[in-house]
């Protein structure tokens, strides 16, 4: 991958990603090898979480077109190799949360996709991209089934930050437009004018420039 063209984003949104898909069958030692490894960068790259957590639904049926596309993973990680987490010192520790849901995102079985982002003090905590396990009849039951999950999330957190006690407002549920919806990132696959600006929003950032400064 040395030679390879880096990537802006790590799917393409014009490549429809299933199980069948018309392209050959291939050796998914490699695959599984590079995935597995990959699995470790969800937990320090939220941009990340949606992508790895899709192409592992392929494991036990891979084809070229899948591999394909676990290359374009990689040549967004040489993009961003020295990409990771900004955490900021914050004023002052307010716990907000974003959940969102693809209904019937999956090609194969129509089943959605559901994530969430949980902020403390405007530094991201706790993130999860996963395909539900049952079909939802509407996209209202698919968003309700990701707002559970992620307040059961929010409650888990509220009660440990209690134990050390740090005192945490209740967090604010309230609607937002499209373009402020952090968790549509780990929902599907996005173009980089979209994807872009929602990884900024996960505060993943470029951390070359702070490299540099430490080495000088």
């Amino acid at each position: 991958m040395s030679g390879a063209k880096p990537s802006s984003a790590p799917l393409c949104t014009t490549t429809p990603l299933k199980l069948q898909d018309g392209s050959a069958a291939t050796d998914a030692k490699v695959f599984r090898s590079i995935l597995g490894a990959m699995q470790y960068l969800t937990l320090t790259r939220p941009d990340l979480c949606f992508a790895i957590n899709k192409m592992s639904q392929f494991m036990h049926q891979l084809t070229q077109i899948h591999f394909q596309q676990l290359q374009r993973v990689m040549r967004y990680l040489k993009l961003t190799m020295n990409f990771g987490l900004t955490l900021k010192k914050p004023t002052s520790l307010s716990l907000y949360a974003y959940s969102d849901a693809d209904w019937g995102g999956n090609l194969d079985h129509r089943t959605s996709t559901y994530a969430f982002v949980i902020y403390v003090g405007g530094n991201p905590v706790s993130w999860l991209s996963k395909r539900q396990r049952t079909v939802a009849r509407s996209s209202t039951e698919a968003e309700y089934r990701s707002i559970a999950t992620t307040t059961a999330e929010i409650m888990w957190l509220m009660n440990l930050l209690s134990e050390l006690g740090i005192p945490i407002p209740t967090p604010t549920v309230s609607h937002i437009s499209t373009m402020d919806q952090r968790a549509d990132i780990l929902t599907k696959p996005l173009s980089r004018a979209q994807f872009i600006p929602l990884r900024s929003k996960l505060v993943v950032t470029d951390g070359d420039p702070i490299l540099q400064g430490c080495n000088r």
